[in-house]
C-alpha cells in the first residue's frame, strides 16, 4: 500500500509554477507514496468563522508565544487535519513544508492521543539569526523528524533537539525549465541581475550600483516587488510582476547573478540563476555556501562594497573566468535537480512510516 503523506504548504503569491520548496511533490513515486497537498493562505482567509470580533479574539489567542507568522488559516487547517487523524483513514505521515508558519498545535495534540497516530515531519527555512523569534520550542520537541535546508540550521536546532532527528536536505531546482540559452550572442553589455526582496541588503546593492554609474557597459536589473527605491539610479532597471517565462529570459540574458544578503538558507533566485548558467557574486553566508561551494560563485566576506565591486569586475572583465563559472554553475544545478533531491524525502517518509 502507498504511504499516505499529507503535505502542508503556505501559499506564497510570489512563487511561480516552477519555483519553491513544494516542487519535489511532483517527483514523488506515485506507486509508493500518495501525496495530499494542502495549501494554506498566508492570512485569515481560510478561517470558517467570518465574524470580525471572533476572528480578532482567536487571532489574539494564537499569537501568544513566538509564532507570529501563524495565522487563522493555519489554525483552520490543523483542525481539519486533526479530524482526519481521528478518522478511519488517517495519514501515515504529515509533512509541514513551512514550519515557521503552520506547525503549532497538531504535533503536540497528536502526542497525547493513545491510539496509533501519524508521524510528523516539519521543514524549516529561516536562518539561525532570526528563527528564534518564529518558532515555539515546545512544538519542536514533539516533531518526529525536523528537516532543514542548510547545515547551519542543523547546528542551531541540535542545541535543543537530538541530532539524529534532524535531516539536512538541500532544496532542489527544476533544471528542465530553468536552463541556459545557448543561442544568445554576446552584445558587449554586462547585465548584473538581482531577484527577490526578502533578506536582501538593498542599501549595499545601492552602493554597488552607484559605484558603477560611470560604466555604460555595466547595468543592473532588479526583479522585485519591493526594490527599496533603486529605480532612481540611471544604471538600474526594475521589473515587477513578470511571469515565469519572462523571469527565465532575464536569467538567460544576464551576465551574473548578484545577491547581497543579510541572512540566507535556501534561495530560489540562487538556484534558478545557476540552473540558467549564471555565475554568482553573493554574500559569504553559510547558507549560500552550502549551495554554491565551488567555482560557480565568488562569495564576498562581511558584505564589503569594495569586495562586491572587485568580484563583479573579475567576472565581467575575464571571459575565461566567466565561462568557467557559468559551466560550474550549471553543473552544480544539475547536482540539485529535483529528481536527485526527491529520493531523500522519500527515504525520510519511509523511515517515518516504519516507526509508526
Amino acid at each position: 500500500m502507498p504511504i499516505n503523506v499529507h503535505i502542508i504548504r503556505t501559499r506564497y503569491p510570489h512563487w511561480g509554477n516552477y519555483s519553491g520548496f513544494q516542487q519535489f511533490v511532483r517527483y514523488l513515486d506515485r506507486k509508493k507514496y500518495r501525496p495530499w497537498l494542502h495549501e494554506v493562505s498566508d492570512n485569515h482567509a481560510d478561517f470558517p468563522i467570518r465574524n470580525r470580533i471572533i476572528q480578532n479574539l482567536a487571532f489574539r489567542f494564537i499569537q501568544r508565544g513566538n509564532m507570529k507568522w501563524y495565522k487563522l488559516s493555519d489554525l483552520a487547517l490543523e483542525i481539519r487535519l486533526l479530524r482526519r487523524c481521528l478518522s478511519l483513514n488517517p495519514p501515515d505521515v504529515i509533512h509541514y513544508l513551512d514550519g515557521e508558519h503552520s506547525a503549532r498545535y497538531l504535533p503536540m495534540l497528536l502526542k497525547r492521543l493513545p491510539a496509533e497516530k501519524p508521524r510528523i515531519a516539519v521543514s524549516f527555512h529561516q536562518p539561525p539569526g532570526i528563527i528564534d523569534d518564529l518558532i515555539d520550542r515546545r512544538v519542536v520537541r514533539h516533531i518526529d523528524i525536523l528537516n532543514v535546508v542548510s547545515p547551519d540550521q542543523a547546528i542551531y536546532f541540535s542545541r535543543f533537539m537530538d541530532r539524529d532527528r534532524i535531516k539536512v536536505i538541500l532544496m532542489g531546482i527544476d533544471v528542465d525549465f530553468f536552463h541556459p540559452e545557448p543561442h544568445l550572442r554576446p552584445t558587449g553589455q554586462f547585465n548584473c541581475l538581482t531577484v527577490g526582496h526578502y533578506l536582501r541588503d538593498f542599501k549595499l546593492l545601492r552602493r554597488i550600483c552607484q559605484g558603477f554609474s560611470s560604466r555604460r557597459d555595466i547595468t543592473f536589473r532588479v526583479v522585485s516587488s519591493r526594490h527599496e527605491g533603486l529605480d532612481d539610479l540611471p544604471n538600474v532597471r526594475v521589473y515587477k510582476g513578470i511571469d515565469d517565462v519572462a523571469l527565465r529570459k532575464l536569467y538567460q540574458q544576464s551576465t551574473l547573478l548578484l545577491l547581497p544578503m543579510v541572512h540566507a538558507t535556501a534561495n530560489n533566485a540562487l538556484l534558478e540563476g545557476i540552473a540558467c548558467g549564471l555565475p554568482v557574486v553573493a554574500s559569504a553566508l553559510p547558507g549560500l555556501k552550502a549551495y554554491v561551494p565551488g567555482r560557480e560563485a565568488l562569495l564576498v566576506k562581511e558584505n564589503s562594497t569594495e569586495g562586491f565591486t572587485s568580484a563583479i569586475l573579475q567576472v565581467v572583465q575575464n571571459s575565461e573566468c566567466h565561462q568557467q563559472m557559468a559551466a560550474a554553475a550549471r553543473q552544480r544545478a544539475l547536482e540539485l535537480d529535483w529528481r536527485r533531491v526527491t529520493p531523500l524525502f522519500e527515504a525520510m517518509y519511509d523511515d517515518l512510516a516504519k516507526s509508526s
